[in-house]
């Protein structure tokens, strides 16, 4: 995988002087959460994030997209992290985009990477995107996942939306597997000036290979700025709004 991020590094290269003199858009957002386990622990979560997305050459586009988490465990007095910083490429066929990404992520100090495929497309007032992303992780322990993500968005106007998502996530470790399934449902709201409030909730299930299971209850609220970028189904449909990253990162946050 490492020569896969070194080759998508090499490529950006090449498409950065196309990628300098084109129009950019993308958003900068900040949110809070808290999740609930079943078994009575808790953490909060503070989370900075932003994307940019440059439209290369021979219609392609490509999205640079970073997530940095603080958690802070009840009962605890410091902060572990998490987060991740990717590269996305994608190209229209017609009704539909097609692409990929590689990154790098976080999960309490340990670095991996991952790499995965997405697609997006839109009906009417519906935005639907999915993605199947692979994520490794070797410095300390040797753990692997796989991610599958869906997720859809419905907009009663151009700028507000209920959305909702369905993500599995399948974690091989050494010390035993992990099946972990969420559901996700949530609502955004612009409010002009490139300004988007959103806010969701998102149930997970965790079954575990030795036995065992754990359920957790995440709320969170966020606020995030949209530059050159439209409206909210604007940014769902042809912005840097690919999900697939984000979606490994939450589930690792998630995942103890």
């Amino acid at each position: 995988m490492k020569k896969l991020l070194l080759g998508a590094a090499a490529a950006l290269a090449v498409a950065a002087p196309g990628m300098a003199s084109a129009e950019t858009s993308g958003n900068i957002d900040v949110s809070i959460g808290n999740t609930d386990w079943d078994n009575g622990s808790e953490f909060d979560t503070t989370t900075l994030g932003g994307a940019v997305q440059f439209d290369a050459m021979d219609g392609w586009a490509v999205s640079l997209e970073g997530r940095t988490v603080l958690q802070q465990w009840d009962g605890s007095s410091g902060d572990s992290s998490h987060g991740y910083a990717a590269v996305h490429a994608d190209t229209n066929a017609g009704a539909w985009d097609f692409g990929g990404w590689v990154g790098l992520l976080n999960y309490y100090g340990d670095g991996g990477t991952t790499i995965g495929l997405e697609t997006r497309t839109n009906f009417g007032n519906f935005s639907a995107q999915g993605s199947i992303g692979l994520a490794q992780f070797d410095q300390f322990f040797d753990y692997d996942a796989m991610n599958y993500n869906v997720q859809g968005a419905y907009f009663f106007t151009p700028n507000f939306s209920v959305n909702g998502n369905v993500t599995i996530t399948e974690i091989d470790y050494t010390f035993g597997d992990t099946d972990m399934t969420d559901y996700g449902i949530g609502a955004a709201y612009g409010f002009g000036g490139g300004f988007e409030v959103y806010g969701g909730y998102v149930k997970s299930e965790m079954d575990y290979s030795g036995g065992g299971n754990d359920e957790t209850d995440t709320f969170n609220l966020g606020l995030r700025f949209h530059f050159n970028g439209g409206t909210l189904q604007d940014y769902a449909n042809d912005g840097a709004s690919w999900g697939g990253v984000r979606a490994i990162s939450d589930a690792f946050t998630r995942w103890d």
